[in-house]
């Protein structure tokens, strides 16, 4: 404002010193809009001078400050990329399907058929309870030659022959031996797994008619005194042909619905019956011995298929 005010006096000097040399009188109007002329138009330019000074310290300063901000941000997000470089992520290693612990399997079994749990692997122990068929137990172990199976049922744990009857999830041989009782005393342990094994079945002519011959044998020491043959046409399902009885075991082939009362252990024997059906039909045969008269005590159960 100083310079603006040394200004305005050096153009009232100016002006009286026009006045003085031309020797008239200024128009005090015309002087006055001249003086005001030059300062306003001298303001003017100051002050807009000083505003573009204003403006452009003003745009300078938001530049630094927008420069400070993209700075600070640059550094945050540099940090937090830093930190997640340097920390760590746990990853659990992956779970493959199908593979579990390096020890015993474990597996269940299904019973086909009613079968006796006894109290220890061998026929000459006691049984603990008949499990019906269809059912499913946990096994927990085997005996030296995998001939019996310990399992748990409802009951608690007992033995059970793998014969036949048993359908189990995987290979017994794998599994861990369970602690075997002794033998009960002056009992002998059977070589062979209790049970029956039936051979190739045959259609045999007696006297005009059909007759199924299924050639069957006791094994683990068992002696049977009953049990009974059923067979169904594969075609459609039907029954064509049953027979239960106590003296099922014939000698030969050529019974003919004839037979013994019981089948020793080791003996081979003859189960037949009558067939309602040609001899070019496709049968599934069922038989079933059982170690008391009646169809009672241990029974076991073996399904073949005759082809003709």
């Amino acid at each position: 404002m100083r310079n603006i005010y040394r200004f305005t006096s050096l153009l009232l000097t100016l002006a009286f010193l026009l006045v003085a040399c031309d020797g008239a009188a200024p128009d005090p109007a015309a002087l006055e809009a001249t003086i005001q002329a030059a300062a306003t138009g001298t303001l003017g330019a100051q002050l807009a001078e000083t505003l573009v000074a204003q403006a452009t310290e003003n745009a300078f300063a938001l530049a630094v400050q927008a420069t400070l901000d993209a700075s600070a941000t640059f550094a945050a997000n540099q940090t937090a990329t830093a930190q997640a470089l340097i920390t760590p992520t746990v990853t659990p290693p992956p779970t493959l399907a199908g593979v579990g612990h390096s020890g015993p399997p474990d597996l269940t079994l299904i019973t086909l058929a009613e079968m006796n749990c006894r109290f220890g692997p061998a026929t000459g122990w006691a049984v603990k309870q008949l499990l019906p068929a269809g059912q499913t137990y946990p096994i927990l172990g085997r005996n030296s030659d995998s001939s019996w199976v310990k399992i748990q049922t409802g009951a608690g744990e007992c033995w059970l022959a793998v014969t036949s009857n048993i359908d189990p999830s995987g290979d017994i041989s794998l599994l861990a031996l369970a602690p075997t009782p002794g033998l009960p005393t002056n009992t002998a342990a059977p070589t062979q797994a209790p049970g029956l094994r039936a051979g190739r079945a045959i259609i045999v002519d007696c006297d005009g008619r059909n007759f199924i011959a299924v050639p069957v044998e006791s094994t683990g020491g068992l002696t049977f005194q009953s049990g009974s043959i059923a067979v169904t046409r594969v075609s459609d399902s039907k029954q064509v042909g049953y027979r239960d009885s106590n003296n099922l075991f014939g000698a030969s082939q050529n019974s003919c619905g004839g037979g013994n009362a019981s089948l020793g252990p080791g003996q081979l024997g003859w189960v037949t019956v009558l067939v309602q059906t040609p001899a070019t039909e496709a049968l599934r045969i069922i038989v079933t011995l059982c170690t008391e008269p009646g169809q009672k005590g241990d029974c076991y159960k073996q399904a073949i298929n005759f082809n003709p």
